[in-house]
């Protein structure tokens, strides 16, 4: 499954024997090449009222597994692959990205394109796994599924591609969007797919496990869509879109080194049922491209408050499943048609912005167990559902400041978001409701970060420090493991603006424990318990 690429002789010579004590010396001395601007050049047209940008960032991260495997992580064979395939001291990160942004405007109109490509040279050879009764894959079990490998080991996309303008409209303006791009309502900071904004778009699932102290906008993945706003006076606004089509979240691949179930999505090929004994995965039950849309009123009152309520209809980005013992085969599946209605508020005090949000989901999928479906059995992605479908509740608050000068440092930020969410009602299929579910669950996340500036001439240094717990089992949507969580530290630094690098490690806590025990009920447990991680990265923008 190696693959020859011109990235794999610069990657392989470059850190591909760092390991322990030496990684983390060259993560030190990485620092010292460190930058997080964003500086790309302007493009001479010779036109009048016209702009032409190109901005490109160059990437390379190496990461390295510091914990041995748990055996209790190992007990469902269903559960273990990406566990198995990596060794403790063994790289799970080797990778070059290249991202590259054209923006080109003509007075208030205008177009943007961006695009990512990305070489790992981890997914292109072999792994650690040593336990090829428990893989599930079809080929060798000491090499990633061909859908693991595509996604995270070689791969180039485009991201956004989407004209843009706006005009004068009376005392106020209205402004579109037209094509694929990423769009974000409601006022949710870190738990985002527990709010208006989790309803709205499809995220990267492996970028936010890689970085824990990252923001949920930061994860949004574009989608074809038309969008426009009505700004009616400063005070009042409204807006709506509508999907072009659908996509899906991105999952760790099956066997990658967050996967923790070797199922779905990507490189998802069969189910272990006993020795010699497998059901194989079937063609995913998608949604259809049309039915998904939304409304957003936003109110500026006199008190300096923000207010804004949300109306959503959207189909699911993260699947559910189908299993058809008949033919020995299995299914994902996205249901369809799911509503949100929702409320927020914000306002500024101080040095800090306060935000909260309150929604609604009716004909949500809730966490199932079962998903059997029978000879002659309808089961289908909204009418005939043969899985839990129930209202929910869900809330958010959250803050961000900007600190001044205090006894750590100078000037800081401190952010953090408390969620929580309910199952309100069961509607269809009460029995199927995954029996370990709680009515409630909580999760709650924190970054305080101090800044240094002018370390040494051009160098500015930020101390990030992360923080996560979570308790209860959601039967909705999941805020972390029940009673467990994660915490990281790390250094981000910028030197004359174009260059930059980080250094974090990432701890995780709580019972460990698969995502299903063999009876097929969820855990809810800690299932990364023993993935900590190391990371280094250095970048450069031009």
């Amino acid at each position: 499954m190696k693959k020859n690429n011109p990235c794999s002789t610069f990657t392989g010579g470059f850190l591909s024997g760092i390991s322990g004590s030496a990684f983390l010396g060259a993560a030190a001395l990485t620092v010292l090449l460190s930058g997080q601007t964003a500086y790309g050049f302007m493009i001479d047209t010779g036109l009048t009222d016209t702009s032409l940008r190109w901005d490109n960032t160059v990437k390379y991260t190496a990461g390295v597994r510091v914990k041995g495997r748990n055996p209790s992580l190992l007990a469902n064979p269903n559960a273990d692959d990406g566990n198995q395939n990596f060794n403790a001291g063994s790289m799970m990160l080797n990778r070059i990205d290249l991202f590259s942004e054209l923006d080109a405007s003509y007075k208030k109109f205008g177009v943007r394109f961006s695009g990512a490509g990305w070489y790992d040279q981890v997914y292109n050879q072999k792994n650690d796994n040593a336990s090829p009764g428990t893989f599930n894959g079809t080929g060798p079990h000491d090499q990633f599924p061909d859908a693991t490998q595509r996604l995270h080991g070689n791969n180039a996309e485009l991201l956004d591609a989407f004209t843009y303008g706006s005009a004068e409209v009376g005392s106020g303006s209205v402004s579109y969007r037209a094509g694929q791009y990423a769009l974000q309502w409601g006022e949710t900071l870190f738990f985002g797919s527990n709010g208006i904004a989790g309803t709205m778009s499809p995220i990267d699932v492996v970028k936010a496990l890689s970085s824990p102290n990252a923001t949920f906008k930061e994860f949004i993945r574009p989608t074809p869509q038309v969008s426009a706003s009505w700004v009616i006076n400063p005070e009042l606004s409204v807006s709506a879109y509508y999907k072009l089509g659908w996509r899906k979240t991105i999952l760790p691949g099956v066997g990658s080194y967050f996967s923790i179930v070797d199922l779905l999505d990507a490189g998802g090929e069969q189910l272990l049922l006993g020795p010699g004994m497998t059901w194989h995965r079937g063609p995913d039950m998608e949604p259809k491209n049309s039915g998904q849309y939304g409304f957003q009123v936003k109110y500026h009152t006199p008190w300096d408050l923000d207010l804004g309520a949300y109306a959503v209809r959207f189909h699911e980005m993260t699947p559910q499943g189908y299993s058809y013992p008949a033919s020995g085969q299995y299914i994902d599946i996205f249901p369809e048609g799911v509503e949100a209605y929702g409320l927020s508020a914000s306002k500024s005090i101080g040095s800090f912005n306060w935000a909260a949000e309150v929604s609604m989901r009716r004909n949500m999928d809730l966490t199932t167990y079962g998903g059997v479906v029978t000879p002659g059995m309808l089961a289908d992605l909204h009418d005939h559902p043969q899985y839990a479908v129930g209202n929910t509740v869900h809330a958010n608050l959250n803050w961000f400041a900007s600190l001044g000068p205090h006894l750590i440092a100078n000037e800081a930020s401190f952010l953090g978001e408390f969620a929580w969410n309910r199952l309100w009602h069961v509607t269809d299929n009460p029995e199927m409701v995954d029996p370990g579910a709680s009515q409630d669950a909580w999760g709650f996340r924190t970054v305080y970060e101090p800044m240094y500036r002018q370390v040494f001439h051009g160098f500015d240094l930020g101390i990030p420090i992360g923080f996560s717990y979570s308790q209860g089992r959601s039967s909705s949507v999941s805020l972390g493991p029940d009673k467990g969580g994660d915490m990281s530290i790390g250094l981000n630094g910028t030197f004359l603006g174009d260059w930059g690098a980080a250094l974090n490690f990432t701890h995780y806590y709580g019972a460990p424990g698969p995502i299903k025990g063999n009876t097929g009920v969820f855990t809810y447990k800690q299932t990364n318990a023993d993935r900590d991680f190391v990371t280094v990265s250095i970048r450069h923008t031009f």
